[in-house]
């Protein structure tokens, strides 16, 4: 890189470019766990939980792939966020990409933490690192929450290739007025 900026705008381009992308293969999404009932993975338990009240059944040491997916309540916790891969409806159910890139911030952080703007004054190498790590990481999530809110539906839609939809009719019958529904 020729100078100090090309890490940082390379960081926060390449952000953007992930949120506003196209993804015509959402595997790259996919995620595993395994249920351990014994273990405090209350993400995954609760998840279990979920899915049994929908008669999915998810046996102890079992591993299942999910993907994490936008909810309509943005303090939605990961285990209400989360969905079977099998049950995944694209037409439906979106990728949650700022989950995905707010996974990478601290390893993106590290790239740009040097800069002075996240440095702080103290001579404890250590302490030193690790604010400069916390401001650069604390930077990149409002970076990435940022985009995020200025996302429209439109830009929400991008994260898959459409796919065709049903549409309704109305018909009305001339003699009764009853309404008939159908589906093309």
């Amino acid at each position: 890189m020729d100078n100090d900026m090309d890490a940082l705008d390379t960081v926060l381009s390449t952000i953007e470019s992930y949120m506003k992308n196209k993804y015509n293969d959402i595997t790259v999404f996919t995620l595993s766990a395994t249920y351990r009932p014994l273990n405090k993975n209350i993400s995954v338990n609760e998840f279990v939980n979920r899915m049994r009240k929908r008669n999915i059944g998810i046996e102890a040491s079992e591993r299942f792939n999910y993907y994490i997916i936008r909810h309509h309540d943005k303090n939605a916790k990961v285990h209400q966020k989360m969905v079977l891969v099998k049950y995944f409806d694209d037409k439906k159910m979106k990728i949650d990409i700022k989950y995905y890139i707010n996974t990478l911030i601290g390893t993106l952080a590290r790239f740009i933490n040097h800069y002075t703007r996240f440095q702080t004054n103290d001579v404890d190498y250590k302490k030193k690192d690790e604010i400069s790590q916390k401001n650069a990481e604390k930077f990149l999530r409002g970076h990435v929450t940022m985009i995020d809110d200025r996302m429209t539906i439109h830009d929400i839609r991008n994260y898959f290739i459409p796919v065709p939809t049903k549409r309704m009719i109305l018909e009305q019958d001339g003699k009764n007025q009853e309404k008939h529904i159908r589906f093309e």
